[in-house]
């Protein structure tokens, strides 16, 4: 699953899949990707959203489509924050895409700190 997004007027290619959950690892030591999406979803005022943790989720996927993407320090410095907010809202979409299974195969597989998340994702 891939899409093309606009971050300050420069098209960025962005694509989820089970990769995108190993660079988010590998990259972010101690983080994991759905774990930080997890606790995203339980904010429920948007002051209180770690802004970082959107700007990470967004270069885990674009990394994810593009191999050749510089260090998230690099690639962020030239984007507004808002412009990584919006764009995120594709990332987690992408991802929360990737998730897309039968449902006999949903409840065995995903455990249940994950139904929270996935229940999120269904609903956006």
């Amino acid at each position: 699953m891939d899409r093309t997004v606009k971050i300050d007027g420069r098209s960025i290619r962005l694509k989820a899949s089970a990769l995108t959950l190993l660079i988010y690892e590998d990259r972010f030591k101690g983080r994991r990707l759905l774990q930080d999406m997890s606790e995203i979803v339980k904010i429920t005022d948007a002051d209180d959203a770690p802004l970082s943790v959107y700007a990470r989720i967004l270069w885990a996927v674009a990394k994810t489509a593009d191999d050749t993407l510089p260090d998230i320090y690099e690639w962020t410095k030239d984007f507004s924050i808002s412009g990584i907010m919006q764009a995120s809202k594709t990332a987690y979409e992408l991802v929360c895409n990737s998730f897309n299974t039968p449902k006999k195969a949903k409840a065995t597989a995903i455990r249940k700190g994950m139904r929270r998340l996935m229940t999120f994702c269904q609903s956006h």
